[in-house]
């Protein structure tokens, strides 16, 4: 059984649950809509309409209609809110969650057996929740070439099959700063709007999208730009270490004055784009979450 990662406890039963033409999947109605019930169903049916079933989603609905998958918020293991139960028997598919992400990681659980045995499920109980609560991948994207929205929006939809809830994007140059076009021009950047419209589908998937720029190394292609060589360290390029190539000036003066006014123009930009409440600044190769 392929589950990545794989759950804390897992126990094969006899039988099998096969997913019908027409289903139904009921969620407790309480839920936010717009972040919760409509995405999580949406993730569904993403994977069952391309095995035969059309996944009809129902809120609250009386006890008597008949579910394939039933899923409702429960109180479960003390202290771990993403915990969560799915079972598998010849009725249909129940899930149990502590919280919103616990329901999010067990349809992340359910797409993946959905994909590797189609509509006839094996009979299971498994119970999870995670080791960290924080469990994040950082994508720099100031190297080479810059993905564009739609390779984004289908990159987090995997990271959310995986379980991870935070993703930063590293920034050196590769976002579309409105008084900085010379600087980005050319390197296919993101911009706020993409930005926005990213920010919302991780909100969405219950990933927290971390904005994260690197302000003190690393800023070659800013540094050219001829109104900010004043704020270079060292102003001319010079021999590396092993005195067979040119390097050339990326780092900030950090005394210079005109320093944290510019940086502070940047995130004054960049951060808004955002919902998390974290930023990562980066300093060269160290990282500094605020």
């Amino acid at each position: 059984m392929n589950l990545l990662p794989y759950p804390r406890s897992l126990r094969r039963k006899n039988g099998h649950f096969v997913l019908p033409e027409t289903a139904v999947f009921i969620l407790d109605a309480h839920l936010d809509r717009d972040t919760i019930t409509l995405p999580v169903a949406r993730r569904l049916q993403e994977i069952c309409e391309p095995l035969g079933c059309d996944l009809r989603l129902s809120v609250g609905a009386p006890a008597k209609q008949k579910a394939a998958i039933h899923a409702a918020q429960i109180p479960l293991a003390r202290g771990q809110p993403e915990a969560y139960s799915l079972k598998i028997a010849a009725s249909g598919v129940q899930i149990q969650f502590a919280s919103p992400p616990g329901l999010r990681a067990a349809i992340a659980t359910l797409r993946q057996l959905l994909r590797e045995y189609g509509r006839q499920l094996p009979a299971l109980i498994i119970h999870d929740y995670p080791d960290f609560p924080a469990r994040g991948v950082m994508l720099d994207i100031s190297r080479g070439r810059v993905p564009n929205l739609a390779t984004l929006l289908e990159l987090v939809d995997h990271l959310a099959d995986f379980k991870i809830n935070e993703f930063q994007l590293y920034t050196e140059h590769t976002f579309a700063y409105q008084d900085y076009h010379a600087v980005w021009d050319g390197w296919g950047p993101l911009t706020g709007e993409e930005i926005l419209k990213l920010d919302q589908r991780c909100r969405q998937l219950g990933i927290d999208l971390v904005p994260n720029q690197n302000s003190f190394g690393h800023l070659r292609y800013w540094l050219e730009y001829p109104p900010l060589k004043k704020l270079a360290e060292i102003k001319e390029p010079y021999l590396g270490s092993t005195g067979n190539f040119l390097r050339y000036p990326a780092t900030l003066a950090p005394n210079h004055p005109g320093t944290l006014p510019f940086l502070g123009k940047l995130y004054d930009e960049l951060l808004p784009c955002f919902t998390s409440d974290k930023f990562t600044l980066a300093l060269g190769n160290l990282f500094t979450a605020m």
